[in-house]
């Protein structure tokens, strides 16, 4: 019986040891932080995700509605896209094809060309949407990543701190502060308050990163919540990063993607 007591008192305290260090947040000098190598290193990481194609659950919410769907997703930067958004039983209910130069939007009774990527807004498919969105700014959406002008423009001025285990780096230039959150043990932004066009505050996040070898590291869940405005993607565990991707995908073609999810 005591030794049973022993036993009992001693994984206690093991659990307990265990959810203590889990809480306890990593501790950072501040002073050992060079800002500039730190931007660097957050570039590098960022820059490790290149392409990412899979099938992605989005939740969609506005002041007056919130949709669900399956979105097959193929991305590519800088500025190559493909997202097919999936009715029931796997029918397409519409599609937004980038080859880079041309942006085709194109749903069961409308078929929409704009002849250069500054043409297209995803506002024009989402009118709630009160922000513009463009090619690029959807690809960096859908690679995890945050648009490198945010924190490697020249004359931004940097102003360091910690939180919970985070670096948060206070990036103003021109009247305007943008605030990241980085990982220090994979340099990774996870959290990011944006200044985005329009006067609209933004807030990214980024959970849930999946290893792909080489240290690339890449968000298997994804949120921008805006006043007003949510989208929330998660990718499927089959979801692919740098792997091989077919450029026909980028044609618009009226064949349709198909990822089949595994058991």
């Amino acid at each position: 019986m005591k030794k049973r007591k022993f036993l009992f008192c001693v994984f206690f305290l093991m659990v307990f040891l265990s959810l203590s260090c889990a809480r306890k947040p990593l501790e950072i000098d501040l002073s050992k932080v060079d800002v500039n190598e730190l931007l660097q290193r957050v570039a590098e990481a960022q820059g490790k995700v290149k392409s990412l194609k899979g099938l992605a659950y989005v939740n969609i919410k506005t002041y007056d509605r919130s949709i669900s769907f399956n979105q097959v997703t193929v991305v590519q930067e800088p500025d190559l896209l493909r997202i097919e958004a999936l009715a029931p039983f796997g029918r397409t209910a519409g599609v937004v094809i980038s080859n880079g130069e041309e942006v085709y939007v194109i749903f069961p009774q409308e078929y929409t060309v704009f002849s250069s990527l500054d043409e297209f807004d995803l506002s024009l498919v989402y009118p709630e949407l009160p922000l513009t969105v463009r090619i690029d700014d959807l690809v960096n959406l859908f690679l995890g990543r945050v648009p490198q002008r945010i924190y490697l423009d020249k004359g931004i001025k940097t102003r360091l701190s910690a939180d919970s285990g985070y670096l948060v780096l206070t990036l103003s230039k021109n009247g305007r502060s943008d605030v990241i959150w980085v990982n220090p043990l994979t340099y990774r932004i996870e959290k990011a308050k944006l200044n985005l066009n329009g006067g609209v505050l933004g807030v990214l996040r980024f959970k849930r990163f999946k290893e792909f070898g080489k240290g690339v590291l890449s968000p298997q869940e994804l949120e921008l919540k805006t006043e007003g405005f949510r989208i929330h993607v998660i990718y499927e565990d089959t979801f692919e990063v740098n792997g091989k991707v077919d450029m026909e995908l980028f044609n618009p073609e009226p064949y349709l993607v198909r990822f089949e999810k595994r058991n």
